[in-house]
């Protein structure tokens, strides 16, 4: 019911606070606020909105969302770990490799360059994310997810903008397939139940 929902958004939160502590700071209550912002707000969701909405300052959503150094994998391990955990979700449930699109209007933001934007049917200026999701009669949910670096982002025309954007020492370009391969790799690690994997590119 919707009087149950504010008491099991909190729940949810306290369940994965610890995966937004850092080595200075305690996180999880930008966490909390920016998915309460996202569960109110209907449209037009970006930092300044959900600030308001919360009664945060927006640059204070926009700098744990953007710059602060919480893990995203440690995130998607808890979720793997619950849904390993849970009974019902034991059979019929299938992994769906996917990407997603963000327009950008320049070529600054980590792995933006002018490639394939499925949105808009057209090549323009994006950054591309590859992502694993499970559903099943009980839940559809996200499980894993890496952004695609394009292989121009590893020439030596970019070794300046590399660590500016905040991309890691040590990554080399790998293909969305490769990338995808090693998400279902890692939930098949870490015992994910499901029984098929499919994606959702047109056929």
């Amino acid at each position: 019911m919707v009087t149950e929902l504010p008491e099991r958004l909190a729940g949810c939160w306290k369940r994965y606070r610890a995966c937004f502590w850092t080595q200075t700071r305690d996180q999880s209550g930008c966490a909390y606020h920016y998915l309460s912002g996202l569960l109110r707000m209907e449209a037009n969701r970006n930092f300044s909105r959900i600030g308001r909405v919360t009664g945060q300052a927006g640059e204070n959503i926009q700098y744990f969302m953007s710059n602060s150094p919480w893990s995203a994998q440690v995130v998607c391990r808890q979720v793997r770990a619950e849904i390993t955990a849970t009974l019902p979700l034991q059979q019929g449930s299938v992994l769906i490799l996917d990407e997603s699109v963000d327009a950008k209007a320049g070529l600054h933001s980590a792995g933006s360059a002018c490639q394939h934007n499925g949105r808009l049917g057209k090549e323009d200026v994006c950054q591309v994310g590859v992502f694993l999701a499970l559903a099943n009669g009980h839940i559809w949910t996200w499980v894993d997810g890496t952004l695609f670096l394009p292989e121009l982002w590893f020439t030596s025309e970019y070794a300046e903008l590399r660590p500016r954007a905040g991309i890691p020492d040590g990554w080399t370009f790998k293909t969305k397939v490769q990338l995808g391969w090693e998400m279902i790799q890692r939930a098949q690690q870490a015992g994910l139940p499901f029984e098929w994997v499919t994606d959702v590119r047109p056929r």
